[in-house]
């Protein structure tokens, strides 16, 4: 009786144990999924520059937070054509986006906005403040974010 006693409480101890972990994993995957993978932001100008955060996620979902001269002018998210944020982060994959300096600008500049761009993707993460002269395949990652934004049917957040 001893002996099946010991193996009932080893065998509880196993499960609670698979329990665990199995929460474990469950919690780290959902928090990785509430990550943004791709964040553009763009900053102001003594002009009339837009300036906003926009934030996309693996769920094909997108969220923005406008600040200034845009055509949003509230908090609100996106849901995108499945299969979107897969297509910009296989873009970003195609230009090697994680060989690229961290920073394009010419100090000489005074009015022109900085744009930040990162991608966070297979355990690589990488942000960008571009300025002037980055390289084309980066500036046209970008534009295709920012189509993306301006296309996208937002509804206020809550």
């Amino acid at each position: 009786m001893r002996k099946s006693t010991k193996n009932i409480i080893r065998a509880t101890l196993f499960v609670l144990l698979l329990f665990f972990v199995g929460c474990l994993n469950h919690s780290k995957q959902s928090t990785q999924n509430n990550q943004p993978v791709i964040v553009l932001e763009k900053t102001h100008c003594f002009g009339k520059c837009p300036k906003y955060k926009a934030y996309f996620y693996t769920n094909d979902s997108t969220k923005i937070f406008p600040k200034e001269n845009f055509i949003i002018t509230q908090n609100s998210v996106s849901k995108l054509e499945k299969g979107t944020v897969k297509k910009l982060l296989s873009k970003a994959n195609a230009i090697n986006f994680w060989d690229f300096e961290n920073e394009y600008d010419n100090k000489k500049l005074m009015d022109v906005p900085s744009t930040f761009i990162s991608v966070n993707y297979n355990g690589k993460e990488k942000k960008i403040k571009v300025r002037a002269n980055a390289p084309n395949d980066l500036i046209q990652f970008i534009k295709d974010v920012e189509t993306i934004i301006k296309n996208s049917k937002w509804q206020p957040l809550k």
